[in-house]
């Protein structure tokens, strides 16, 4: 499993299946094609195109439009913790070191393990840009434990008549849906 990427001022793909970074997800939270990193104008630009959304900072919101990507950005994709690192060569000597004129960009991830947040939060203040304001969550509502009322409650937002459902596995209709 690739731990990083690295791209050297041009645009890639993540994904979970045949991108240019590929993240393990058998779950499936994380789209075929889950976003896209675009290189323009001199910097890197994040275009969500996944069905659950790509989250920044800590947002409790998907991505609503391209977000700039910037040293120390983290971004939730799946049950991943991207921490954004650029190395631009070019801040520091004016010029590229190298002879192709690029700069090394890295996008180091977590291990791939469910992530536990216990110890140490999504957002953390400290790392914030000045100007920047830590998101306000409010707390989930209390979900269902039931079987029976799992199935209600999809069945009740998808418009349809709960006994339709009754009858299913509450992980096929899961799956069916997407979630």
């Amino acid at each position: 499993m690739s731990t990083g990427y690295s791209a050297r001022d041009r645009s890639f793909e993540i994904g979970r299946e045949a991108c240019d970074w590929t993240l393990p997800d058998p779950d499936k939270f994380i789209s075929a094609r889950h976003c896209e990193v675009r290189y323009q104008a001199g910097a890197f630009w994040l275009h969500d195109i996944s069905r659950n959304g790509t989250f920044i900072n800590g947002s409790t919101q998907r991505m609503a439009g391209p977000h700039r990507l910037g040293q120390g950005d983290r971004l939730l994709i799946g049950r991943y913790v991207v921490l954004v690192s650029i190395d631009d060569e070019r801040a520091t000597t004016g010029h590229p070191r190298s002879t192709h004129g690029s700069t090394q960009r890295q996008m180091p991830v977590a291990t791939g393990r469910p992530l536990d947040f216990a110890d140490q939060p999504f957002f953390d203040p400290v790392e914030q840009r000045p100007g920047q304001r830590a998101p306000v969550a409010s707390p989930p509502a209390p979900l269902s434990s039931t079987r029976d009322e799992v199935l209600r409650d999809i069945a009740i937002a998808a418009g349809i008549s709960p006994e339709m459902l009754q009858s299913r596995d509450p992980h096929e209709v899961a799956a069916e849906i997407g979630a």
